[in-house]
């Protein structure tokens, strides 16, 4: 799970420099995340006193649907990306902020509850209400990246237009 969430911290880093600049030289896409190795720890753990709660065995599935989504997303806003020229002739590719704003939800999420289920184990629970501020400024924490008030209020407005206001 380390594995997984540490490919999030590195896109979330990289996602809230394309949200803060549309306009990019190069994309690249994201390699994929493979869960057979986690399928079969899974499989493993059933066969010993080490069995996973519902509440791990729920993130677990909903992380699949979610990194599914999150590569599909990610691919359609690369794909979607259209090439430019600035006024002095250089080319750059056009993010659309929609799909970047959703991929900086999905990693949000994804880094806060894998950090919540490595730190409690056999304690972890999904039912727990947090705000998605709190969840935006532990994932940031935990990537080393510098809580900005300004940033937090675009991303927010942008989810809000995109999503309805659920935050």
């Amino acid at each position: 799970m380390d594995r997984i969430n540490q490919r999030f911290k590195n896109y979330l880093s990289v996602l809230v420099d394309q949200f803060g600049n549309p306009k990019q030289e190069a994309i690249e896409g994201t390699k994929p995340i493979y869960f057979n190795f986690l399928e079969a720890i899974i499989i493993e753990l059933m066969a010993t006193k080490y069995s996973l709660t519902s509440e791990q065995l729920d993130l677990i599935h909903n992380l699949k649907a979610k990194l599914y989504g999150f590569e599909k997303t990610y691919q359609n806003r690369d794909d979607e990306a259209y090439n430019a020229m600035d006024n002095t002739g250089v080319n750059f590719f056009r993010l659309n902020p929609n799909h970047t704003v959703q991929l900086i939800l999905d990693c949000i999420e994804t880094i806060y509850f894998l950090d919540q289920f490595c730190s409690q184990k056999e304690k972890f629970t999904l039912s727990q209400q947090v705000s998605f501020q709190n969840k935006y400024q532990t994932a940031f924490r935990l990537c080393d990246i510098e809580y900005n008030e300004e940033t937090y209020k675009k991303i927010n407005r942008c989810l809000e237009q995109l999503l309805g206001k659920i935050f």
